[in-house]
């Protein structure tokens, strides 16, 4: 229960920005950081004590809060953010799904369209708001996962490089910054790939790297002689995996 309200405490201190606001000024009174966020000061006061006790943040005087590192990754253009994770993953799908969990694994069927109506991505395509943070969530993911994969996957003879559900296109570009050679593609449902496409040109990449929208239970993009798959398998039955493999392996480059 307490870790339960530890992880919601976090999170709401992210939905509010408290680390941006931090980031950019001296340590802050809770009354001048409540009207910073638009926050009842009360009730603000409440939250930050326990985010000083978890070390996110620290009393530098009595009543005056300021960033300790740990707290910095809940700023928004930290490069190693955990804020917009924090906020998907207390969503509204994840947190009454997860509650119900017992009722999962009586019926083994999943939670989320028993509940809101309809699956997980249909929801999200309902509710562009939190489907752009769940990209961004995965951003999140992506930018801790990318230092690892380049150092240690050689992309080196790599040309086309495909990333399958690679939502907003962090992994990918950050493979493309390490290995000039290879020209990318980021596939996923055809909203995602909007906000993928205003990630490229945002970085730069618009001449090596593509956004395409399409489903990838019926086809992917052909040609690649990579294809990466981050956190996307895991989500559907075996049957289903293997179908998703199977249209790489159909269209992927002789030797790929």
């Amino acid at each position: 229960w307490m870790d339960m309200c530890r992880a919601l405490a976090v999170a709401a201190a992210a939905r509010l920005g408290i680390a941006d606001v931090l980031a950019t000024s001296p340590p802050q009174e809770s009354a001048a950081l409540a009207r910073a966020v638009g926050a009842d000061a009360m009730a603000l006061t409440r939250l930050l004590r326990p985010l000083v006790s978890l070390g996110l943040l620290e009393q530098p005087q009595p009543h005056t809060y300021a960033l300790t590192p740990l707290g910095a990754v809940l700023r928004s253009d930290h490069p190693d953010s955990m804020r917009d994770l924090l906020i998907a993953v207390t969503d509204a799908p994840h947190v009454q799904a997860w509650s119900t969990l017992h009722d999962s694994v009586f019926s083994g069927q999943p939670r989320v369209p028993s509940l809101f109506g309809m699956p997980i991505f249909a929801y999200y395509a309902a509710h562009p708001d939190e489907r752009a943070s769940f990209s961004r969530a995965m951003g999140n993911l992506s930018a801790l996962a990318a230092q690892g994969t380049v150092n240690h996957y050689d992309f080196s003879r790599a040309r086309h490089i495909i990333d399958i559900g690679g939502a907003n296109g962090d992994l990918l570009l950050r493979i493309l910054h390490a290995n000039p050679q290879a020209h990318g593609t980021v596939f996923d449902l055809p909203q995602v790939a909007d906000v993928a496409r205003e990630a490229i040109t945002a970085q730069g990449y618009d001449g090596r790297c593509e956004a395409l929208g399409g489903d990838f239970f019926e086809a992917v993009p052909a040609g690649g002689d990579v294809y990466v798959l981050k956190l996307i398998l895991h989500d559907w039955p075996h049957t289903v995996v293997v179908g998703i493999l199977h249209n790489c392996r159909t269209v992927m480059a002789l030797g790929g």
